[in-house]
């Protein structure tokens, strides 16, 4: 987590404001026909969003011995981990 010291907009059109509490990390682009495979998109810009809009944070997601073509690595969520993340957006949606 970070606190946001001077007002910047990322590579999306995101406005942050000083003071602002963000995390930053990369984005997994979902891969192949499987809910639970993922790539690194090692070469994207960081993405920041607003402490209050996260719903998960950390979890595993193990490499899987596979690789894509230029290189990418693919990662494998659990099965927990989507079934726990999908409940949470189920959750919001309801409250919407």
């Amino acid at each position: 987590m970070h606190t946001i010291r001077k007002e910047f907009t990322n590579k999306w059109g995101t406005s942050f404001a000083i003071g602002d509490d963000v995390v930053a990390g990369l984005y997994y682009q979902r891969w192949g026909s499987s809910d639970r495979s993922f790539v690194l998109l090692e070469n994207y810009h960081v993405v920041y969003m607003l402490c209050n809009v996260v719903c998960v944070a950390k979890f595993l997601m193990p490499h899987k011995d596979h690789i894509v073509s230029g290189n990418d690595s693919v990662y494998e969520m659990s099965e927990d981990t989507l079934s726990d993340i999908n409940s949470i957006i189920a959750t919001l949606e309801d409250d919407e």
